[in-house]
């Protein structure tokens, strides 16, 4: 992708042949018709530049207003904030003030009065728990992986004109890269579209550092997480971009990234960073969006365990106000006013019931996509049963407290996702509902004319060859949109063999030398290694005495293994990940040994 070094474009002055021209004319009407024409080559420039995103692909929408904005979003409570972490890793250390990642610690917005509160207790349901099989992370500091690739990855389109964003050249984050917390317990997967994702329930990390909280809802929302990665996979594929996906690590026991910080927390330091670092990915994320694209969404996405399987859109309208009917909610600008939906209300030729729950409403798009959906044309209502509508994260986040970035909470039937089966073509149904309702509501252009393609060398017969330089290769890699070839029918002996997304690369190792491999991933992941042939049972019978037969690998840890060819040869090095709904960015270097 060809990366613009211009800021934000300004505005070229007028040519000045015309200018000349009208300057020669002393007549008073044809002092008017000057600025008339101005005037108008002001508005037509200004009107390029500003109306959506920056780029001639803005999809303008008959009739459709669009407002320039300006600015970025600020902290509800107007708050500095601080880039670096000040936090020890340990209440018994000494404060440090080397930054442990790039993220910017906020303060708590506010969430104790009342429109915070209102409907609090119809938030939370109690859900299945799940268990995972996630690795744990390694302990220690966080630091930005060294082998975030830029973007776009091997074998993705340059899809700068889809949305017309412009890049920020001093923006801190890396479109595709992965960006961590203290610890690992806060994830960010840095985006390129107007469209932020986040997943607060979904983490299973239990740390002996946190104790478990004494009151609030504790259930994990179940799939959530993987939810979040499928989705952000599926608009990838569509777009050839990534949204922003903001994921808790930390088990709700823990932590409640849904909620204001002294419930959330409960007094604990490392829980309290973990909720600020969690807060300020989507915050870094909202200044994109808001500097490079003039709005956007955010979408919250949780689980719900309701006796209906419908998809729960929130709002911030209570169950009551949405049985009004649509002559009401457009009678006063007060629903719209305290929705999350407020800045679109504010710029849509529509009125406020049918962005609520008209055909063109999110609800109703899902509804296209064959899911039930609350509000929505079909379910203007909940109908008197339980419905969420709409958290923390959402009041927070969404336009209801100023700026340019709507949000909504989707909760998610648990009955849809606790199995990976129900959970990917609903997760497909989701993500091109999300690209839609952008393209609809917000003028922008987002679908590629065909998918992105797998990277070529996500087949094992297409391994990228690689040669040493100076008895070293770094390949920094990506498992974005790759292939799942094998299913599970390579395993090496493990329990869970090609279980996701692989890529190959293929190196010539000499016998009696020793060669040193080392994966640093930002994803669950396995290493294998075998020799030069892609048959299933050659694979099986060749990666089990290489000396890298499906090693396991943690996220963000880094994963040393020294081998010694018995025979001479092209040895094909297999990068996969642990499930299928994990996919990112990593380093692998291979060492020849002297």
């Amino acid at each position: 992708m060809n990366v613009s070094s211009q800021t934000q474009p300004i505005h070229p002055e007028p040519p000045l042949h015309g200018v000349e021209r009208l300057k020669s004319q002393k007549e008073p009407q044809n002092r008017i018709l000057k600025w008339v024409v101005l005037g108008c080559l002001y508005l037509a420039l200004f009107a390029q530049t500003h109306m959506g995103c920056t780029g001639a692909s803005l999809q303008e929408n008959p009739g459709f207003e669009a407002i320039a904005e300006s600015g970025q979003d600020k902290d509800p409570n107007n708050a500095e904030v601080s880039r670096e972490s000040t936090l020890p890793d340990s209440p018994n250390e000494e404060p440090s003030t080397e930054p442990r990642s790039r993220v910017e610690p906020g303060v708590e917005a506010p969430g104790s009065g009342k429109e915070a509160t209102a409907d609090r207790a119809n938030q939370e349901q109690a859900g299945p728990q799940e268990a995972s099989n996630e690795p744990t992370p390694e302990a220690g500091t966080a630091e930005e992986p060294v082998g975030s690739e830029p973007h776009p990855p091997e074998g993705s389109p340059d899809a700068t004109s889809a949305t017309g964003c412009s890049p920020l050249p001093s923006w801190t984050y890396k479109a595709g890269a992965t960006y961590w917390g203290r610890k690992n317990y806060i994830q960010y997967l840095a985006g390129d579209l107007p469209l932020i994702l986040s997943a607060p329930h979904g983490g299973t990390i239990k740390p002996s550092e946190i104790p478990a909280r004494t009151y609030g809802t504790t259930v994990l929302d179940t799939g959530s997480h993987q939810l979040s990665l499928e989705v952000a996979h599926e608009i990838y594929r569509l777009t050839g971009k990534r949204p922003h996906l903001i994921i808790c690590r930390l088990s709700r026991t823990r932590l409640d990234a849904n909620r204001d910080i002294k419930e959330a927390a409960q007094g604990n330091p490392w829980a309290e960073q973990a909720w600020k670092e969690f807060h300020s990915f989507i915050d870094a994320a909202k200044q994109w969006v808001t500097q490079q694209c003039k709005h956007g969404h955010y979408f919250d996405l949780h689980t719900h365990g309701h006796s209906t399987a419908w998809a729960e859109l929130g709002y911030r309208l209570s169950s009551k106000e949405l049985t009004l009917s649509d002559a009401a909610l457009n009678s006063s600008s007060q629903y719209a006013s305290k929705s999350s939906i407020k800045h679109l209300a504010s710029r849509s030729p529509l009125k406020f019931a049918a962005l609520l729950r008209g055909t063109t409403s999110f609800g109703g798009i899902l509804e296209n996509g064959q899911y039930q959906a609350v509000p929505s044309p079909k379910n203007p209502d909940s109908g008197g049963k339980s419905y969420f509508n709409g958290g923390y994260n959402t009041e927070r986040h969404g336009s209801k407290l100023g700026g340019v970035v709507d949000g909504t909470q989707i909760e998610s039937a648990s009955s849809i996702l606790g199995t990976g089966s129900k959970r990917r073509p609903y997760a497909a149904a989701l993500a091109q509902s999300m690209i839609r309702y952008l393209e609809t509501h917000y003028g922008f252009s987002l679908l590629l004319p065909k998918p992105v393609p797998p990277p070529a060398h996500s087949k094992c017969v297409n391994a990228k060859l690689m040669s040493f330089t100076s008895g070293k290769v770094v390949i920094q890699g990506s498992t974005w949109g790759a292939l799942n070839e094998y299913g599970t029918k390579v395993s090496c002996s493990h329990t869970s063999g090609f279980a996701g997304g692989q890529v190959y690369y293929k190196f010539p190792l000499k016998a009696g030398s020793s060669y040193t491999f080392a994966l640093q991933p930002t994803f669950p992941s396995r290493l294998y290694l075998f020799g030069d042939t892609c048959n299933e049972t050659s694979i099986q019978s060749q990666c089990k005495t290489s000396g890298i037969e499906g090693a396991l690998v943690a996220t963000q840890s880094t994963f040393t293994r020294t081998i010694q060819p018995k025979q001479s040869g092209a040895y094909t090095l297999a990068v996969d990940s642990l499930q299928e709904a994990w996919y990112g960015t990593f380093t692998l270097t291979v060492t020849e040994n002297p």
